[in-house]
């Protein structure tokens, strides 16, 4: 009877707690091809939707607060350097059509771009959490680039970068 006395006086209290910080994670989209442009024109704008977010959708579940840290372009093909970059912008978004989930500028450098040799690193400029968008199933990234982009097709990886707090918490 002792017995059964100790494990209720004991339900509801932490056992097991254990916390670790995610420094950084990315998700990568490797590949990623650019056309041309006209000569004159000052803007690339590529836009893609990510549906298959099921490993940071695990790992979301886990983390306390998930934050965006940046976005890493690497040159592969056709260029060699983002130094014709004068800016860069990144919005993130639902792809979910019926999420209420609002547009978020998440990475911006304006005339502080600094690319070094064949990659260009674009810094959060927000505190948010990254959670509510990547457990709606699918995000639409918006990626341009301002300056005198190359009149000829290239080709570049994308990593988009978070950080966070994973916590485990077991209880009785």
């Amino acid at each position: 009877m002792s017995r059964i006395m100790i494990v209720i006086a004991l339900s509801g209290c932490t056992v097991a707690q254990a916390k670790a910080n995610i420094t950084e994670m990315c998700v990568s989209y490797p590949g990623v091809m650019i056309h041309g442009v006209t000569p004159g024109t000052t803007t690339v704008d590529h836009v893609w939707m990510d549906s298959n977010l099921s490993a940071i959708q695990s790992l979301a579940s886990l983390v306390s607060d998930l934050q965006f840290v940046r976005v890493d372009a690497t040159a592969v093909s056709g260029i060699s350097d983002f130094t014709f970059v004068q800016a860069a912008h990144v919005t993130i978004a639902s792809g979910d059509p019926s999420s209420t989930l609002p547009t978020l500028d998440v990475y911006d450098c304006d005339g502080d771009c600094d690319p070094t040799g064949d990659t260009l690193s674009v810094p959060s400029t927000l505190q948010q959490s990254a959670i509510d968008y990547v457990e709606s199933g699918s995000v639409v990234l918006d990626f341009q680039m301002v300056g005198e982009p190359p009149t000829n097709d290239w080709t570049m990886d994308i990593d988009v970068c978070f950080r966070g707090e994973l916590g485990y918490q077991a209880t009785l």
